[in-house]
């Protein structure tokens, strides 16, 4: 009965603007899109010129040198990637040797991931650019600001969990 209200609604709307609806710019999901974009074009330019990475490249470094050894699992979980990118991407890291793999010591089917020297040496090139982004982007907020901003995402996320569950 709902879907058919609101499938009327629409039918009936597609001429006139909707006075309930809050304006483009005050939509979370356009704004945290437009937002990411943003944040993306800039890092895919920083870490392009100044280590040859793409972000994906650069979140799997990260990963790998925060958590140590891990698998692609762990890389998937810590960072929501989609697991097809991040397993093309994985393969080409292996190709590139940034990254090699080994067997897993409790289970010899799950491959561990580990940076090598040239990994490590374009995870170094970056990092001063990348550590300065965040840097900036940090002072660009107050403290209030930024533990209200955490705040509120954690909110928003913890919304999303659960109205996942309730499906």
């Amino acid at each position: 009965m709902i879907a058919l209200k609101l499938k009327d609604k629409a039918l009936n709307s597609v001429d006139k603007p909707q006075a309930d609806q809050p304006p483009l710019d005050q939509m979370i999901s356009y704004r945290v899109s437009k937002l990411q974009a943003n944040l993306n074009a800039q890092a895919i330019r920083i870490l392009k010129e100044h280590a040859g990475l793409t972000p994906t490249q650069w979140r799997v470094l990260v990963m790998i040198t925060s958590l140590g050894q891990c698998t692609s699992a762990d890389v998937a979980r810590a960072t929501q990637l989609d697991k097809g990118l991040l397993s093309r991407t994985i393969k080409g890291m292996i190709a590139g040797k940034l990254i090699e793999t080994g067997a897993g010591r409790n289970n010899r089917r799950s491959m561990i991931l580990r940076i090598t020297k040239a990994g490590m040496a374009a995870y170094e090139r970056a990092r001063p650019f990348m550590q300065e982004r965040h840097d900036s982007l940090m002072r660009s907020l107050s403290k209030e600001e930024r533990s209200v901003m955490f705040a509120a995402f954690e909110k928003l996320e913890a919304n999303i969990r659960e109205a996942e569950a309730d499906l």
